[in-house]
């Protein structure tokens, strides 16, 4: 959701600057007019205190001509430098919730690890036990063969994510 805001803003903020540049260069060649203007002062036979008057009432009309958002393009910007304020903080907010799941993800996986070994000593010893009392009573019943058989899958599945892919006796196993 946080991407979508941040993608509608950089829309928005890229659209009005398309169009305040597209509205400039139209308006550029008018501009031209009150340079005109102020050349034909200059060039006039005035008294500097006149001239001065003129230019000025020419500059009071130009002023007056300029729409709305030419007067305001620094209040654009900041509304634009605010904008980018908050998708910033956006993106924060968003990368600290990342760091923070990342860190969950590893405390879980070392916790794991952890009870992942315990478990493998617990099966070793329970596997020996069962090999003691095949040799004890001579009999395999069905839970200790299904221990047995898990363990030879897990011993397998090592292996192979280890690379070492040579075929052994025990993968024709069922």
């Amino acid at each position: 959701m946080t991407y979508f805001w941040t993608y509608l803003l950089s829309c928005y903020a890229f659209g009005i600057t398309v169009i305040m540049i597209i509205i400039y260069f139209k308006k550029y060649d008018k501009s031209l007019i009150y340079l005109d203007i102020i050349n034909l002062i200059n060039s006039a036979n005035l008294e500097p205190k006149d001239r001065i008057s003129a230019m000025t009432e020419a500059a009071k009309v130009e002023s007056n001509k300029i729409p709305w958002y030419e007067r305001s393009v620094s209040a654009i910007g900041v509304v634009a430098f605010f904008a980018m304020l908050v998708t910033t903080g956006f993106q924060n907010i968003k990368s600290a919730q990342l760091v923070a799941e990342t860190e969950k993800v590893r405390i879980k996986n070392e916790m794991m690890k952890k009870s992942y070994s315990k478990v493998q000593k617990i099966i070793k010893d329970v596997i020996i036990l069962i090999k003691e009392n095949i040799y004890r009573t001579g009999v395999l019943d069905g839970v200790s063969k299904e221990i047995l058989q898990n363990r030879l899958n897990y011993l397998d599945d090592s292996r192979v994510a280890q690379g070492n892919l040579t075929p052994t006796p025990s993968q024709n196993r069922t």
